[in-house]
């Protein structure tokens, strides 16, 4: 029974492991460039970024509620329709002009129980994603610095659609319009599980850097809690939560583009050889128990 006892501890301490290690987001993935006239394939993922997608996750089915659309560089809202797939999201666009294009996802969920990450508590969540698309034309419009009027977002300083591997990409964090100062963020490299993210800190005029020095997606994640909203439609809240990505993509030296690479499967690589440990004990304590009641 002690066997037991030691075997059950581990099982739980290891689906507690798994469960609350990697934080979810969502991320827009395509190719980074394209022509007039040539139909790009967007995908929305959720999961972790760089390691698995999670379509099993409650958020997945809510993704549907949000809203996609396309910024075109003259300020014109191009609508998107996404349809699910198994493991994501995926619309189609076909851009009419020249310039640059900003993809935009936002999702407004409302008061929810937030009880992953800290604070936990009634909050209010918006989930924010944008990445960008350089199309070639006749007549190209530069509006790679084009702010999008989001509530959260990332202003480039720098130009996005252009980025080159080993050239460094700058950014204004903006709260509805006004600059967020002394706000952690998080870049994730191409990489996933093998590549440690950085950690960075916006200035005091709400800028931050980074030099993107791989090819591939690397993804801008912030999250910030407004603690003044205490009200919201009836209820009392903590406050309001908004989640922001943004997705920036290095030119790439020739392989798979991003919109190509095959999927992850709804599995990390920790997580599952933590499920093969705990059937090597669940086995081992099986033998063992076995033995002790023949003898």
């Amino acid at each position: 029974m002690k066997i037991m006892k030691i075997v059950i501890f581990m099982l739980i301490f290891m689906l507690i492991l798994s469960g609350g290690t990697f934080a979810h987001e969502v991320w827009i993935e395509m190719k980074p460039e394209g022509e007039v006239g040539q139909q790009h394939i967007i995908n929305i993922n959720w999961g972790d970024f760089g390691q698995f997608l999670d379509p099993r996750s409650s958020y997945f089915n809510s993704i549907i509620k949000g809203e996609l659309w396309v910024l075109a560089p003259d300020g014109q809202k191009i609508n998107l329709e996404p349809e699910e797939w198994p493991d994501r999201y995926v619309a189609r666009f076909t851009p009419q002009a020249g310039g640059d294009h900003q993809v935009i996802f936002y999702h407004h969920r409302g008061v929810i129980n937030q009880q992953h990450g800290e604070p936990k508590g009634l909050m209010t969540i918006e989930v924010i994603s944008k990445a960008f698309i350089d199309i070639e034309g006749e007549a190209e419009i530069k509006a790679w610095d084009q702010v999008a009027g989001l509530p959260l977002e990332v202003k480039a300083l720098t130009d996005v659609g252009h980025l080159h591997t080993g050239g460094e990409v700058k950014g204004q964090l903006l709260f509805f319009g006004e600059p967020l100062a002394d706000i952690n963020m998080t870049i994730y490299p191409p990489g996933g599980e093998y590549d440690e993210p950085l950690r960075i800190t916006t200035d005091r005029a709400g800028q931050f850097s980074f030099i993107a020095d791989k090819e591939g997606a690397w993804l801008i994640k912030v999250s910030y809690l407004d603690d003044s909203v205490k009200h919201v439609d009836g209820h009392d809240v903590i406050g309001a939560r908004y989640n922001f990505t943004m997705t920036v993509f290095p030119h790439y030296g020739g392989g798979d583009s991003p919109s190509t690479k095959p999927a992850k499967p709804a599995g990390n690589n920790i997580i599952h050889y933590l499920y093969l440990l705990a059937g090597a004990l669940v086995a081992g304590a099986a033998y063992m128990f076995g033995k002790s009641k023949s003898s």
